[in-house]
């Protein structure tokens, strides 16, 4: 699995586990437009999925407070950790690690069954 079908992978395990409790709106719409991705990919667009993810209304205030927003955060950051360079793959791996980490922490369900990231390609 790609790295964008990855990050898309972990925001969509992220939304529905907030709307199954109420979580905050502007965060499941932040998280649906990061799910977006791989679209973005293969059109070689990445810059409007960036600009689409940080137009979505978040607000970046909550990052130190809610646990939600900032794991919606780490996701859509492993998404953009190589975006504009080559990929890093030691790096990808250790924050795909930490997302995945922070996810379960959370309480997030069925990371176990996503297939394993290949992190060398988008």
């Amino acid at each position: 699995m790609s790295i964008s079908d990855t990050v898309a992978s972990l925001a969509t395990a992220l939304r529905d586990y907030l709307v199954t409790r109420g979580g905050p709106a502007d965060v499941i719409a932040m998280l649906e437009a990061v799910a977006e991705m791989p679209a973005y990919v293969r059109d070689e667009r990445l810059d409007l999925w960036e600009q689409k993810v940080n137009a979505s209304g978040h607000d970046r205030d909550r990052l130190a407070t809610d646990r939600a927003y900032r794991a919606a955060q780490h996701v859509y950051a492993l998404g953009t950790l190589n975006m504009y360079a080559a990929i890093e793959e030691e790096e990808t791996a250790q924050a795909y690690a930490d997302v995945v980490t922070e996810l379960r922490e959370l309480g997030v369900p069925g990371l176990a069954e996503l297939p394993s990231p290949d992190l060398a390609d988008w």
